[in-house]
């Protein structure tokens, strides 16, 4: 868990950390009605996002030349949201 890391407490960390941590700031009563609620759907993506890691883990570990490709799909990615305005 983050809170756990070194970059937390140090100081040293950018506005990407801060971001992925908006949702921590939000009320557990509603998005522990909204998880349990949806749990089968989350822990399909869940299940899908751990697959996703494992992945870019082998590639990192065993073909760090096809990394490219990942930050390539994320960078279409970004722009589509960015494109439909969301």
């Amino acid at each position: 868990m983050l809170d756990q890391r070194s970059e937390g407490h140090s100081g040293v960390f950018g506005p990407g950390l801060i971001d992925s941590t908006r949702l921590a700031l939000s009320s557990f009563d509603i998005w522990g009605d909204i998880l349990t609620t949806n749990r089968e759907a989350v822990q399909d993506a869940l299940r899908s996002y751990i697959a996703a890691l494992q992945e870019f883990s082998q590639v990192l570990e065993r073909e760090p030349n096809h990394l490219r490709q990942y930050f390539e799909r994320a960078r279409r990615f970004a722009d589509a949201l960015r494109d439909r305005g969301v």
